[in-house]
């Protein structure tokens, strides 16, 4: 079992993001975070293997919640999962060894992006 941070100012963006893991995975534990502090503190809490976090948010954005998260714990496997999809954040993104998903995240690229890190696991 996989335990999945869901991180994302957005109520909605988490609530489907959660839908699409658990019709996809559901015995997998999914933990939300409407922040980067609140996030950092959950992955501090849980055992996270997988964070799918959005890049524009209040406070701290989504590529440092990335960083600090890869710094701390070496094995996550991350995807920014964002609307801002321009060449420069994809470039970031493939440069922090972190996966893309462009908004509005559907069932078919959050189901890459799981069936990724089930292969990265075996």
């Amino acid at each position: 079992m996989k335990t999945v941070l869901i991180v994302d100012d957005s109520r909605v963006a988490r609530l489907i993001l959660r839908k699409i893991l658990l019709s996809l995975r559901p015995d997998w534990a999914i933990h939300e975070a409407d922040g980067g502090k609140k996030a950092l503190a959950l992955a501090e809490e849980n055992s996270v293997d997988i964070a799918l976090i959005d890049q524009h948010m209040p406070g701290m954005e989504g590529f440092e919640v990335a960083e600090r998260l890869k710094d701390t714990y070496p094995g996550i496997l991350i995807s920014m999962v964002t609307a801002d999809i321009q060449e420069a954040m994809r470039k970031r993104a493939e440069e922090m060894d972190v996966h893309f998903i462009p908004k509005p995240a559907g069932e078919d690229t959050v189901s890459a992006f799981i069936e990724k890190v089930v292969e990265t696991a075996s």
